[in-house]
């Protein structure tokens, strides 16, 4: 008895752990694609931090890139976030137009379009 509980308790912290990693992450990616905003944003400038995912062969690093973007209309603002470009993606250069999805309930979540 003791053995079928503690087996459901360890699926239960992997089934929890693969919701919040990653399907919790690209739920919310898809919720603004849907619903928000989409907002040209321009890079001001564009960071490699320390910070990599992935394998060490084929580690991604993460950039910090501040951009700045009108919203809500005739207001300009800076904002900073974190990405991880693929090897596929081209990464963008200071000086280049981006695209920004915003929440229009939340203005603060906000994400690069991919």
């Amino acid at each position: 008895m003791v053995d079928i509980l503690v087996g459901c308790i360890i699926i239960l912290i992997f089934v929890s752990f693969f919701y919040f990693a990653f399907y919790r992450k690209r739920c919310r990616y898809n919720k603004l694609i849907k619903r928000g905003l989409k907002i040209p944003a321009k890079i001001i400038s564009i960071n490699k931090t320390d910070l990599f995912v992935g394998d060490d062969s084929f580690a991604i690093p993460i950039m910090e890139i501040v951009f700045e973007l009108e919203y809500p209309k005739d207001t300009t603002r800076k904002e900073t976030i974190r990405h991880a470009f693929n090897k596929w993606e081209t990464i963008p250069k200071k000086g280049d137009k981006i695209t920004i999805f915003i929440d229009k309930a939340n203005p603060h979540n906000f994400d690069i379009e991919r």
